[in-house]
């Protein structure tokens, strides 16, 4: 077995290289990137950001993080999530005591092309580190919204307008949880629907902050690499 291993594992590098998520250069430290991309991504000193009072959002969305969540839900990998998650120190008091994390749902049509669901796989990532537990019933998506990063943001308003509806029994405090935070259109329709079924606090996380109020680059970025 050894043997057979020492020369399975050379041959698997040289037919799938392990690239940078980023820069595509061969020299990967550790499941996603290069010494160099890393630090771009993570740089020193940078905290959580707080668009606003109730969102907490663990990283800018800076080049090299919008290629890993790129990676998370367009190519399948599903580590990104949890990869995420783990390099950021998440301070004590972030979160309430009593941890409900509802991730954003997709529609079943993208369900079923994607595989799954990013906020999901969120999710159970940060219930990892941070423990509580995940509803992921009580929200649903009611009709298949347009994708977000082609719109401005007048039209991501109106895209997810009564897009999602809640169902109880509900705890009186939650965690929304999905992938990166722009205008905030989806998560405010998610999180009228939640109150509409009896939530009191929704308090929102997602992966990324990206700071631009137009989606539009970010499909263009999508389109010019090929997923949008």
């Amino acid at each position: 077995m050894g043997l057979f291993q020492s020369l399975f594992e050379p041959a698997v590098e040289y037919l799938f290289p392990a690239y940078c998520i980023h820069c595509k250069a061969q020299s990967r430290v550790d499941g996603y990137l290069c010494g160099e991309c890393f630090l771009l991504a993570f740089p020193l000193g940078q905290g959580l950001t707080r668009p606003e009072a109730n969102i907490v959002c663990l990283h800018r969305l800076n080049p090299v993080v919008r290629s890993l969540i790129h990676g998370l839900k367009y190519s399948g990998m599903k580590g990104v999530a949890e990869y995420l998650c783990q390099n950021r120190e998440i301070p004590l008091g972030t979160f309430p005591q009593s941890r409900f994390w509802i991730p954003v749902p997709v529609h079943g049509a993208r369900l079923r092309e994607r595989g799954y669901n990013q906020a999901e796989l969120i999710s159970k990532a940060l219930q990892v580190s941070q423990g509580g537990r995940i509803y992921s019933g009580i929200l649903r998506r009611k009709k298949y919204a347009t994708s977000q990063t082609r719109l401005d943001a007048g039209e991501r308003s109106v895209n997810t307008v009564a897009a999602f509806t809640a169902r109880g029994p509900v705890p009186p405090s939650v965690i929304l949880v999905d992938d990166v935070f722009t205008t905030g259109a989806t998560t405010a329709s998610c999180e009228s629907a939640l109150k509409r079924a009896g939530v009191e606090t929704v308090l929102i996380c997602t992966l990324a902050y990206e700071p631009r109020s137009n989606g539009r680059d970010d499909w263009l970025l999508d389109r010019s690499a090929g997923m949008a």
